[in-house]
């Protein structure tokens, strides 16, 4: 059975002990991440070295990470840098999520010969994570996957029925991830941490204790990585879809920074996007499942597992994507577009 706790309970890893936090997407991580680099210098304080998801002279720390042994490989850096440190240390990205088991054991590999390793897996109610995933795609620079209304994206999620296949279940389905995880570093070595919207910041605190840092030292981050609102997605996706694949992609990403510039800035971001009563009702049988699954491991759980089969929100009786925007918000849309493109061309 699962070792279940308070985050009060959760005890520090060892002083040699490495943390690798593998996500999920949409779960507090990226507010983390940034907690995270804005306290480097105490961090090394306190003995502690932070690796976040993208590695200067590498890209994104992903679950084919493969450096060279060659001086001038900076993923070979970051491995020596990790094994020349004696202290504590955490590496977080989210794109570890969806690595298989060879990538698992190959990462594993990588790290220090007989440096202790705690996975770390943050996870959220899958009701909630149903919008946050479908914007995400929205919010991409292609049509290909980012142009399909809620309605499509949410129908194609549950017509994978072994909740394998689909890109959502790929990052979300949390027993596959304790499997590939578990399998790897051994189930007692992996710990859930479940998002709470009553203390947004538990995955602060918990990190703060497996780390043996200083309460508080890690700062909540206001606004990190915010979703966005249903008009506000719409008005990019239909934006995308007229502008077919005449656009480059650093266009079109330059068009979306400055969309959500001007209407975070101005306040004008709308509602949230609602998850339809049809999806909720699938969606909350799997979540049950997957939370007894994850009683029934070796893994340790920081806080209410069962939390991850309710919504945040009610849910709607039907999806209604809007069929039109606010006047102000598609003003102020287009001029932060405007002001982005010009700000962009300016620096080539």
């Amino acid at each position: 059975m699962a070792r279940v706790m308070t985050q009060q309970e959760v005890a520090a890893i060892p002083e040699d002990g490495i943390l690798l936090h593998v996500g999920v997407h949409k779960s507090g991580t990226t507010s983390l991440q940034e907690a995270l680099r804005r306290r480097k210098r105490k961090l090394s304080d306190n003995s502690v070295i932070y690796q976040g998801p993208v590695l200067a002279g590498w890209g994104r720390l992903s679950a084919d990470f493969d450096p060279q042994p060659s001086d001038d490989d900076a993923g070979n850096a970051l491995l020596r840098r990790i094994s020349e440190h004696p202290g504590r240390v955490i590496i977080s990205s989210e794109f570890l999520c969806t690595a298989t088991f060879e990538q698992a054991a190959h990462w594993l590999q990588l790290l220090p010969t007989g440096r202790p390793v705690t996975v770390m897996v943050t996870v959220r109610s899958l009701a909630d994570l149903l919008p946050s995933s479908w914007q995400e795609t929205v919010k991409g620079p292609t049509t290909r996957y980012g142009g399909k209304t809620f309605e499509t994206w949410l129908r194609e999620v549950f017509a994978d029925s072994g909740h394998a296949r689909n890109a959502f279940w790929k990052r979300n389905n949390y027993p596959r991830i304790l499997k590939r995880w578990g399998r790897a570093a051994g189930q007692s070595n992996v710990i859930f941490v479940v998002a709470d919207k009553s203390d947004k910041e538990r995955l602060h605190r918990v990190t703060e204790r497996l780390l043996a840092l200083p309460d508080g030292l890690l700062p909540q981050m206001p606004r990190s990585n915010q979703s966005i609102s249903y008009q506000e997605a719409e008005l990019f996706r239909r934006v995308k879809l007229s502008a077919g694949e005449g656009y480059s992609t650093p266009e079109i990403l330059a068009v979306r920074k400055g969309m959500r510039a001007a209407t975070r800035q101005q306040d004008l971001s709308g509602d949230r996007i609602p998850v339809p009563q049809w999806a909720a009702d699938e969606v909350g049988p799997i979540a049950e499942e997957f939370a007894r699954a994850l009683l029934a491991s070796q893994a340790s759980i920081v806080g209410r597992i069962e939390d991850i089969a309710l919504p945040g929100t009610p849910p709607a009786a039907h999806d209604e994507p809007p069929e039109s925007v606010d006047l102000r918000l598609a003003a102020a849309a287009a001029l932060g577009a405007l002001r982005e493109l010009r700000e962009t061309e300016s620096q080539e």
